[in-house]
């Protein structure tokens, strides 16, 4: 998603995929290592509920995200 590649998901409803790409960046946000670096559920909520254009993603979605897949 970084590098803005499509998602590739079987989405039957047009527009839907901006919610999944939404869905996905807050769920990126909300699984980050370190406890203080998550939002608050407030936060979530405006996240959810705000434009998915001005959504950023996390610094390192997790503590693998450094580490080549073989």
């Amino acid at each position: 998603m970084s590098q803005g590649k499509e998602l590739y998901l079987e989405i039957e409803v047009d527009g839907d995929e901006e919610i999944a790409k939404k869905l996905a960046i807050v769920a990126l946000w909300c699984i980050q290592w370190n406890p203080t670096e998550r939002p608050s559920m407030p936060m979530v909520i405006q996240m959810l509920e705000g434009d998915s254009q001005r959504l950023e993603m996390p610094p390192k979605p997790f503590v693998s995200s450094d580490v080549e897949m073989c």
